[in-house]
């Protein structure tokens, strides 16, 4: 994908044709590629010339599909603009052929020389020729690659569950030792992912935008595990009454980070922690209660002061 793009590829189409395009760009979406797609993309009072020629400029590479409507308008005017992008930064572009496209194409005379993807046939398998041609390599290198990738990060959270395993063990062997007071708090503290999920989910309906850009790069799961981590280095450092557990996660909030999320909110982060102080049990011990409230403040200010730098660096 280009630096400057968030998309790896424009799926340039006849607009009769959008049904099937609609069909291609969700199968490319499960491969883990980010397609770009005027109905999905395009902002409802914007200029479509100027976000279209947004796109062009920056996006990796282009497939352009022919169905039976032919070349449409609008498209002719894209792949216009597309083959300038071929001489100045080598842009791929991919002829597609959809299912209902006729026997002999009427290609524009440029594509004719390309090799296409051909929607008509169920071998090769359509769908990983055109991610080949988008990411420029071989879709079982693809799998290899992807499964070295796997297996390491495999490897690491195998390392780290087993680092967290020593750290629990340590910490119940030394359970006679703790305040009797403390128990019922680390008890409640040990449901931290549901409580991270439960408070996570309210604090981001508060913040509309953000959390329709969440949802459409899925990645919903990740702000619950940085809130569920933070929890369980704070219950490591109640427990342990050794306040430098809390800076053992080192993670700078996703959902902060501008370059990821237009909509990015540190905010967000400090309304999700002030539900989870809402929340501690009326029956824990009022100084238990305080200790953890100023725990979760340390943890909140650290997370933010990371989010911070983070932002400062773009």
């Amino acid at each position: 994908m280009s630096e400057n793009s968030q998309f790896d590829v424009f799926l340039c189409h006849n607009s009769n044709d959008k049904t099937e395009v609609k069909e291609v760009g969700y199968k490319l979406k499960k491969l883990g590629l980010v397609p770009w797609l005027d109905e999905w993309e395009l902002i409802p009072g914007r200029s479509v010339r100027r976000s279209l020629e947004a796109q062009i400029e920056q996006v990796f590479s282009v497939a352009v599909f022919v169905g039976e409507n032919g070349i449409g308008p609008w498209q002719d005017e894209e792949i216009s603009a597309f083959l300038y992008q071929v001489k100045e930064r080598n842009c791929p572009i991919i002829p597609v052929l959809l299912q209902n496209a006729p026997q002999k194409p009427n290609l524009p005379p440029f594509l004719r020389d390309r090799l296409w993807v051909d929607f008509r046939k169920n071998r090769p398998d359509p769908i990983e020729q055109l991610f080949s041609g988008i990411k420029g390599q071989k879709f079982i290198e693809y799998l290899h690659c992807k499964l070295e990738n796997l297996l390491t990060k495999k490897n690491i959270l195998e390392q780290e569950i087993r680092d967290i395993e020593e750290k629990l063990h340590e910490i119940s062997s030394s359970n006679d030792q703790v305040n009797p007071k403390l128990k019922p708090l680390l008890a409640w503290l040990t449901s931290r992912e549901s409580i991270a999920e439960k408070c996570g989910a309210i604090a981001l309906e508060k913040f509309p935008k953000l959390k329709q850009e969440v949802k459409k790069k899925d990645n919903l799961s990740r702000f619950f595990l940085e809130i569920s981590t933070h929890l369980e280095f704070i219950s490591m450092s109640v427990e342990r009454d050794d306040i430098i557990f809390i800076d053992e996660p080192a993670l700078s909030p996703t959902l902060a980070n501008p370059r990821i999320y237009k909509f990015a909110s540190l905010d967000v982060y400090e309304e999700a922690f002030k539900l989870i102080k809402d929340k501690i049990p009326s029956h824990i011990d009022t100084s238990m209660k305080e200790l953890l409230e100023a725990r979760i403040d340390y943890a909140v200010s650290r997370l933010l002061m990371d989010a911070r730098n983070l932002n400062n660096l773009k």
